[in-house]
């Protein structure tokens, strides 16, 4: 009968830092009862130039999802609000596929100027 007059709190992923790849066996992942305050579920993905994606999870009173990238970098905030939520991490592109474009896109420019000259 108790169990009808309070209900349930949120259960999100927590770690700080997470895996890259997520694994809720990891000794760095938990799962957390979020208190009543806390009715999100929020992960953050940080990715630079010089450093592998740094990515935190958790439980969050707030929480306004965010995307924003520049030349493999960047930061994204998700949230959501149900049990287990934040398990996933956001693929994003690495600085080698820019380059990669780049250096495809300036060949091509390149060679065609070369037809012309």
């Amino acid at each position: 009968m108790c169990s009808l007059c309070f209900g349930s709190a949120l259960i999100c992923w927590t770690c700080n830092p997470c895996p890259l790849v997520f694994s809720n066996t990891s000794s760095l992942v938990h799962a957390a009862n979020c208190s009543s305050a806390n009715t999100i579920c929020v992960s953050n993905t940080v990715y630079s130039l010089t450093q592998t994606a740094q990515i935190t999870k958790g439980c969050v009173t707030t929480c306004y999802p965010a995307s924003q990238t520049f030349f493999g970098q960047g930061a994204f905030v998700d949230c959501c609000s149900t049990d287990y939520c934040n398990s996933s991490i956001r693929n994003q592109l690495s600085l080698p596929t820019y380059l990669l474009f780049i250096i495809t896109f300036g060949f091509i420019f390149y060679y065609n100027q070369q037809l012309y000259i």
